[in-house]
């Protein structure tokens, strides 16, 4: 790595710091892996039907796309509105493609991402502040 590209990677982790040390300071509640008592495929569900909600999650779990969308899918729920959720190893397919869904899908917008060379990638998404009021029809390529 250069040192253009060093700098570049330093000013977007940064970025994500930022975010994440101002959703600390406004009182954001991560979820964290610490609170499962069982993986994720049984623990978001859990923390939903419970009614919980949060600020921020970070993923790094499975990386097969079904259980990211998964995960996705019920953070989705736990996490406010224009809420906050980092996916860690974006460089695998799977993850990039589930995210991909909801970007086009959801109105979810991708906040910010490690640069395209890394090879360890990030990305950094803002669920959608808006109802969810699609048509049962309505389907984007993703």
């Amino acid at each position: 790595m250069n040192t253009q590209d060093t700098t570049a990677r330093d000013a977007a982790v940064q970025r994500v710091r930022a975010v994440i040390e101002s959703l600390d300071r406004e009182g954001a509640t991560p979820i964290d892996a610490g609170d499962a008592k069982a993986d994720f495929r049984t623990a978001l569900p859990q923390f939903l039907k419970e009614g919980r909600q949060f600020d921020l999650a970070f993923v790094d779990g499975n990386h097969r796309f079904d259980a990211v969308f998964l995960d996705l899918y019920y953070l989705g729920h736990l996490v406010r509105k224009g809420g906050v959720i980092i996916l860690d190893d974006y460089n695998l397919p799977g993850i990039e493609r589930a995210a991909s869904f909801f970007v086009k899908n959801l109105e979810w917008k991708i906040e910010e991402r490690s640069l395209p060379g890394d090879a360890h990638r990030w990305v950094v998404l803002r669920t959608s502040e808006d109802e969810d009021t699609r048509d049962f029809r309505y389907f984007v390529e993703f």
